[in-house]
């Protein structure tokens, strides 16, 4: 008696069907994988240059708080803009606790001196001892100032202008806001502004009220 085996092994056209199915598998989670990584490091950009943004402008608000401090308090030129409108740095002046010398500091957006090849930005405080006077506000007699921090390391074409309102009824912290001062709004652009340049809603805007400056 005859016995029929009808076991039959892989032929080459069912194994080369398997191997395209594996690669197409492949590179499919390869690519999956690719956009996980990309979108991972775009979120970690964008955490970096948002969180830095977000302790820069609160640095910017307290060290602006200083304006004007043991100045005549209706001198109104102990805070200067170009024009009043808007502005990458602004100056102010004050007096130290322990002498009666007249200091200026100023925050200026810039270029990173340290990260020109990457086109970073940063917010710096700068600092002007014995300043009874405001030298002329240029660049070049800016970059003389005594840079005290470059607050924040920012993305590429980000923006800070700084401008200034005619005296309100404002105060910090919503503590007493019975007299006029001047008001300085600080804009920065958040990573969704860089990311959606034409909408202005979604820029970063700080007020700070200089109360020790009174119209």
């Amino acid at each position: 008696m005859r016995i029929i085996n009808n076991q039959r092994g892989f032929t080459l056209i069912s194994l080369m069907v398997g191997t395209v199915l594996s690669m197409l598998t492949i590179i499919a989670m390869l690519a999956l994988y690719k956009n996980l990584v990309q979108v991972a490091v775009v979120a970690t950009q964008d955490a970096n240059h948002d969180g830095g943004l977000a302790s820069a402008l609160l640095t910017a608000q307290l060290e602006l708080q200083s304006a004007g401090f043991g100045m005549e308090e209706t001198a109104t030129d102990n805070i200067r803009l170009p024009n009043n409108a808007e502005s990458t740095y602004i100056l102010w002046r004050y007096k130290n606790l322990d002498s009666s010398q007249t200091s200026c500091n100023g925050l200026l957006a810039r270029e990173h001196p340290e990260k020109t090849e990457q086109k970073n930005r940063t917010l710096t405080l700068l600092h002007q001892p014995n300043c009874s006077s405001y030298p002329s506000a240029t660049d070049s007699t800016l970059a003389g100032w005594a840079t005290i921090t470059n607050l924040a390391i920012l993305a590429p074409e980000t923006s800070v202008l700084f401008s200034r309102t005619d005296p309100l009824k404002c105060s910090n912290f919503s503590v007493g806001n019975d007299f006029k001062h001047p008001l300085i709004t600080i804009t920065a652009m958040s990573s969704s502004a860089l990311a959606n340049s034409v909408e202005d809603g979604l820029k970063i805007r700080y007020t700070v009220c200089l109360s020790n400056i009174r119209s």
